[in-house]
């Protein structure tokens, strides 16, 4: 997850004479720094550029400008501002940041680092900037660059949380995931302001069975941001692994609430029910999920299931054939046929399916050539 970075607002004061001129271009400083307070960036950005006329050569003014443009997400002039403040001031640690995260803004990743990696060399102890260079390293997913910096930062502020975080996402791209658990242990342990922090860390729980600490991570990730689909899907896929099939189904249904084009949503909400032998609730569910994803074999496979299982025999022909035309070669389709077949008395279309089993899926075949055998055809 790639979260909203700290920005850097802090205005420089400037330093005026008492000409008439400076006192017109310390209103237009002022202005300009009330008005960005206030989050009225467009007004700011005028105030500025006038001071910016009166008084060219202050980097102040510069950099405010860069402010207010990249509040304004006009991230290219952002960075044209930057860069002329960092060219006015070499050593201006700040500016060099504040470019790297227009760069990063922008999608200029590799600048980005390079404009990090400046601005750590001028302040080699800033665990901020090494965290927004860990950043710009994940968007392009060098992740050995990103841990060292990410590591680099924590080391200097071990109780920077959201560094820790970012750490342990980290290593999960590199799964290595006993050691993102660590970090991110280390992140909910500073009460780190960020749901998607107790989301990522309650997903490493269910992946390690530890089901009951999962539930309380996502919840309390549900708890910071309720609008988060994602969160609901994790939750109700761990209640189902838990057996809760009723508190699956709440979650679930959460989710849909927020996003209804989820097919995974609609897939799990309809194992929940199916799960809970509540067979003809799970169709509407499997059906949604293939609508939305109509080469998704699975959800094929299970809403034809589902009609199956309601004795709806005609309809769970026509899903499985639908899954075969996909793919001749999904094996759990043409067994579905079979049991059709059988269902229907049709037998020796169902011996059919066994053969083409025999080929696909001997374990399949097996089972299909028993329920054949039971119906008395040899």
């Amino acid at each position: 997850m790639f979260r909203k970075r700290n920005l850097l607002v802090l205005l420089l004061t400037a330093l005026f004479a008492l000409s008439v001129a400076a006192q017109d271009a310390k209103t237009h400083f002022d202005n300009g720094t009330k008005q960005f307070s206030a989050g009225r960036f467009d007004d700011a950005l005028v105030s500025f550029q006038k001071y910016n006329l009166l008084v060219p050569n202050d980097v102040s003014g510069v950099y405010n400008i860069g402010l207010c443009y990249y509040r304004l997400k006009r991230f290219a002039e952002a960075i044209t501002a930057f860069r002329s403040a960092t060219a006015m001031k070499p050593d201006y640690e700040k500016a060099w940041i504040q470019l790297g995260n227009a760069y990063d803004d922008n999608k200029q990743y590799s600048e980005a680092v390079a404009a990090y990696i400046r601005a750590s060399e001028l302040n080699p102890n800033n665990a901020v900037t090494y965290r927004e260079l860990g950043l710009a390293h994940r968007r392009m997913k060098n992740y050995t660059s990103a841990l060292t910096a990410y590591q680099r930062s924590v080391a200097i502020d071990p109780r920077y949380a959201t560094a820790q975080c970012e750490l342990g996402e980290t290593f999960i791209a590199m799964e290595r995931r006993s050691e993102a658990v660590a970090a991110l242990e280390k992140s909910v342990s500073l009460n780190v302001d960020d749901a998607y922090c107790y989301f990522e860390l309650g997903k490493q729980y269910r992946i390690n069975k530890r089901m009951d600490a999962s539930v309380d991570m996502l919840r309390r990730a549900i708890s910071m941001d309720n609008r988060v689909s994602d969160f609901y899907l994790q939750l109700g896929n761990t209640y189902n692994e838990l057996k809760n099939f009723p508190l699956a189904i709440e979650a679930f249904n959460r989710g849909i609430a927020l996003n209804d084009r989820d097919a995974e949503l609609h897939l799990n909400l309809g194992n929940s029910y199916y799960n809970n032998n509540d067979f003809t609730s799970s169709i509407q569910h499997y059906k949604r999920a293939f609508e939305l994803s109509p080469k998704w074999e699975t959800a094929g496979v299970y809403l034809a299931d589902a009609y199956y299982a309601t004795k709806q025999y005609s309809a769970a022909e026509s899903a499985y054939g639908e899954v075969v035309k996909l793919n001749q070669k999904n094996a759990n389709a043409q067994y579905g046929l079979g049991l059709v077949y059988l269902a229907t008395s049709r037998l020796e279309l169902a011996k059919r399916q066994q053969v083409k089993l025999d080929v696909l899926n001997p374990d399949l075949a097996a089972r299909l050539r028993e329920r054949i055998e039971k119906a008395g055809v040899r």
